[in-house]
């Protein structure tokens, strides 16, 4: 059996990229906004490592804060409209923290059977009735709803705000209606791929349906009959690392004495917390970013489907590229690769599927590199 190829990234991620010791044009990844590489935010967590070392060593309950982990919750907020922010280690954890403040007012869980791997992880640590339905589909969402059993009467929908491996969104308008006409329960994102990307602000899935002022807010919680939530990661369009959850000073406090994170954990290490600091901060003074990124999406999806490739209308920063079958695509991938272009192939990915290109769109894509991406994909497909 062939050993899989191992890739070492050999420099920062960026719209050109060192792997396995040679430079690709890199549609990879997840550093949407073009921040994880910038120097700034380099600069800031080598200051921060030599003024205040690795990290605090100590919970934040104790001596464990230190302003850059401060400053992430407050240039979170203030980025998400938000009044207060919750930062802590891991993205993969955003799902399994929030639950924690949750878990007393849901009695059943029905999760989208696409969702990422850290969703279900979150999920069966805490041992309520759980079921699936198909992903994305609000029709099977009513016919899973209408076959609970007597005993779950406030149900908590949850699912990824946007799918990692193509791009869709979760149609939230719809499941709102549902959940509605069925008599209420609430609606749980984790939005790692929407946070930075996608709505007006780059504020998420929820805010691109119209609905962000009623996110993770105890006092919106008697007036909508459908609770909505939202939680997600600074690793992938924000340019830093860890997870965050915005919302209410009600709710964060919630949030913060529910889990043990907060008392009993140590605080993100103190570099990270501020680069990702930095990376929030150059996103509030630049918001052309994001417009510089949407273009890119436009010009890469609009580009593809003019080729008849079937590419998901969405504002997110993926494309998952299928065209025949599974040796077809890593055939693709490896022509890519020999005309100086990486476009990562999965053989299979969180969230169901495989065998396809995964294109990742970033701000920092020049019109030239994506012609590029283009030209060469048109003589392969």
């Amino acid at each position: 059996m062939k050993r899989p190829t191992t890739y070492f990234m050999q420099s920062p991620p960026g719209p050109e990229t060192v792997i396995n010791g040679d430079r690709y044009i890199y549609f990879g990844g997840t550093s949407y906004l073009g921040l994880h590489a910038h120097p700034e935010v380099i600069d800031a967590a080598c200051d921060a490592m030599q003024k205040l070392g690795l990290h605090s060593a100590s919970s934040r309950a104790r001596v464990g804060n230190v302003q850059p982990v401060v400053d992430v919750e407050r240039l979170a907020a203030k980025y998400f409209g938000s009044e207060d922010a919750f930062y802590f280690v891991s993205g993969y954890l955003s799902i399994w923290v929030i639950l924690h403040a949750l878990q007393d007012e849901f009695d059943t869980f029905i999760v989208d059977s696409g969702c990422h791997y850290s969703i279900t992880d979150a999920v069966r640590c805490f041992g309520k009735p759980m079921f699936d339905f198909s992903s994305r589909d609000a029709s099977s969402l009513e016919q899973k709803l209408s076959s609970l059993p007597a005993s779950s009467r406030n149900p908590l929908l949850i699912s990824d705000g946007v799918f990692s491996a193509d791009g869709s969104l979760a149609p939230v308008e719809k499941y709102v209606d549902v959940l509605a006409r069925w008599g209420g329960g609430g609606i749980l994102l984790d939005d790692a791929h929407g946070f930075g990307v996608v709505g007006a602000s780059g504020r998420g899935t929820f805010e691109q349906a119209g609905m962000w002022t009623s996110i993770n807010s105890e006092s919106a919680l008697g007036e909508n009959i459908v609770r909505l939530y939202a939680c997600g990661t600074l690793s992938k369009a924000l340019g830093g690392f860890g997870g965050i959850v915005t919302g209410s000073i009600a709710f964060i406090h919630k949030l913060k004495s529910s889990t043990r994170l907060f008392n009993a954990a140590s605080a993100p290490p103190t570099p990270v917390a501020a680069a990702s600091a930095k990376s929030l901060e150059i996103l509030l003074r630049e918001p052309d970013r994001l417009e510089r990124l949407r273009l890119n999406i436009h010009r890469i999806k609009s580009g593809l489907s003019q080729m008849g490739l079937d590419v998901i209308e969405s504002p997110s920063a993926i494309v998952g590229l299928v065209t025949g079958d599974d040796s077809n695509m890593q055939n693709i991938h490896e022509r890519l690769k020999q005309s100086g272009i990486f476009v990562p192939y999965a053989a299979s990915y969180s969230g169901g599927g495989g065998g396809f290109l995964r294109i990742s769109v970033f701000s920092t894509h020049t019109s030239e590199m994506i012609d590029e991406l283009l030209s060469a994909v048109a003589l392969l497909v």
